[in-house]
C-alpha cells in the first residue's frame, strides 16, 4: 500500500505533466514561426516583422529545451516509481 508521501509525489508529477507542459506548448505556439501575433504586432509597433521573428528565436529555443526531457521522463518514471514508493513507505 503506497504511503501518503508517495501519493503526494505522484500527484506532483502528474500536475507537472498535465498542467505544465500544455502551458509550455501554448507559449511556444506564440513564439515559433509562423506566428500571427508577431505579424500583427509588427505594424502596430512600427517594427519590422523580421526583427520580431529574430527576437523570438532564442526564447523559443529555451522554452523548447524542456520538451526534450518529456520522452526521457516518461521512460524513467515508470522504472523508478516502484523504488520511490518502496522508499516512501519505509
Amino acid at each position: 500500500m503506497p504511503g501518503i508521501l508517495s501519493l503526494v509525489l505522484i500527484g506532483c508529477m502528474l500536475f507537472a505533466i498535465f498542467i505544465g507542459f500544455p502551458i509550455l506548448f501554448g507559449t511556444l505556439g506564440i513564439l515559433i514561426s509562423p506566428s500571427i501575433m508577431l505579424v500583427v504586432m509588427g505594424p502596430i509597433l512600427e517594427v519590422p516583422v523580421t526583427d520580431l521573428f529574430a527576437a523570438a528565436i532564442m526564447p523559443g529555443i529555451l522554452l523548447g529545451g524542456p520538451l526534450e526531457w518529456v520522452p526521457i521522463i516518461l521512460i524513467i518514471v515508470p522504472i523508478l516509481l516502484p523504488l520511490i514508493i518502496s522508499l516512501a513507505s519505509i
